[in-house]
């Protein structure tokens, strides 16, 4: 059996127009890690393919018990036990629960401006780095990019809110500006986990798949050009279409 940090082979029993095969195939490692904020356990997330910090920083972020870098004073994760632990200055994580609360999720309505063709390169580019999903059928991806087409932070994982606190944790971490940048990924498009990508300030938005009502709605009061179902040469525009010059 082939061992590998991200998935492993299996042998399973394949069934085929009534006719059974053996076969091994490949499936993704599931793992499981507790985020520690402040010396206070604060949730436990399953996950897959490593960026442990990314994801524990990214989740504390989207949350809203962190807004910058500078307040992290210690960050480490310990995998024996499973666990990342971040520090912050001067409070203690069931006040910061309390003041994330009060967090305003608004965004400057700037809006940014991208081709058409761009949008496409960049839906190309993104879908070649899925290597994982490719593998295993198993993963969602989510990746950073520019107005000019090229892809800053990639991620993989089995959850689609674990892709987008990846990205944004590592963003933070590299203190990236995020707020001329584009987030992509493979998955619908919720009122949740638009409320993530929110955190950041991002102002466009483009999914392989829909969007829910409620996301549009929001996407539309915050200012923030939302599109779905991009591939090939299509996609639907739901929020401010002058963002895109086609």
């Amino acid at each position: 059996m082939k061992n590998n940090l991200a998935y492993r082979e299996i042998k399973l029993i394949r069934l085929k127009k009534n006719k059974q095969e053996k076969i091994t195939d490949l499936v993704i490692r599931e793992s499981v890690l507790d985020i520690s904020f402040n010396g206070e356990k604060i949730s436990t997330l399953n996950y897959s393919n490593g960026g442990e910090k990314y994801l524990g920083v990214g989740f504390l972020f989207t949350e809203g018990f962190l807004k910058k870098k500078e307040e992290i004073i210690y960050l480490k994760y310990i995998q024996e036990k499973e666990t990342i632990e971040v520090v912050t200055r001067n409070i203690n994580a069931s006040q910061k629960r309390k003041k994330r609360k009060e967090l305003s999720l608004k965004i400057k309505k700037e809006k940014i401006k991208i081709k058409t063709e761009v949008i496409f390169q960049l839906m190309d580019d993104w879908q070649s780095r899925a290597k994982l999903f490719s593998l295993t059928g198993g993963t969602h991806s989510c990746a950073l990019a520019n107005r000019e087409g090229s892809i800053l932070l990639f991620a993989e994982d089995i959850s689609r809110y674990n892709t987008v606190d990846k990205i944004l944790g590592e963003a933070l971490l590299q203190g990236l500006p995020l707020e001329d940048k584009i987030i992509i990924g493979s998955f619908r498009i919720t009122s949740g986990i638009f409320t993530k990508m929110l955190r950041g300030r991002i102002p466009l938005i483009i999914s392989r798949s829909a969007p829910t009502d409620r996301a549009i709605e929001l996407a539309q009061k915050m200012g923030v050009t939302l599109i779905g179902f991009a591939r090939e040469d299509r996609m639907n525009i739901y929020t401010y279409p002058e963002s895109i010059d086609i």
